[in-house]
């Protein structure tokens, strides 16, 4: 069942036979061509454990130890859950009011403002060789997303516990 999906959907979706459905992320491994030349792929995000990594957006990367193989750094969170219904439910209200955009803003920001912050921890796999990377864990500056999102710091301020 997908994240975002509400309940009631979901059990029509049910009823008329369809199998939940379970987001995960994949790691695709170029495995070379086939006899007509079609490039083949294989998943190798369960090898290394990376197939759960909470809200995922985007994975970056870069030698973040200076060892020569390329680490993988993956950003996780939301600052906050907009697609929560009691949200949708308000903006929705509020833009029927036809307010001026001043007071339309202020409004769906202090709305904003007591949601609950969506952060989740974010992921550093270190390039262990071939198709294996280790996870690692991150500790140190970084107070939530939302902070980082108003004051973005560098990359090289982060410490990494390396299991």
């Amino acid at each position: 069942m997908s994240l975002a999906m509400i309940e009631e959907l979901f059990e029509v979706a049910e009823m008329r036979g369809y199998q939940p459905q379970f987001a995960q992320n994949v790691f695709q491994m170029c495995t070379g061509k086939d006899a007509k030349g079609h490039y083949q792929f294989s998943d190798i995000a369960r090898i290394n454990d990376m197939q759960h990594t909470d809200w995922s957006w985007s994975a970056l990367f870069a030698d973040y130890d200076n060892d020569g193989l390329k680490d993988m750094f993956i950003s996780n969170g939301i600052p906050t859950d907009i697609t929560n219904n009691d949200y949708i439910q308000f903006k929705s209200q509020l833009l029927k009011k036809n307010l001026d955009s001043t007071t339309t803003k202020k409004m769906l920001l202090e709305y904003l403002a007591g949601l609950e912050d969506m952060s989740f921890h974010n992921y550093f796999f270190r390039n262990e060789g071939g198709i294996l990377f280790q996870i690692s864990l991150i500790s140190g500056s970084i107070q939530s997303h939302r902070a980082a999102m108003e004051r973005p710091m560098p990359i090289w301020t982060w410490t990494v516990i390396w299991i």
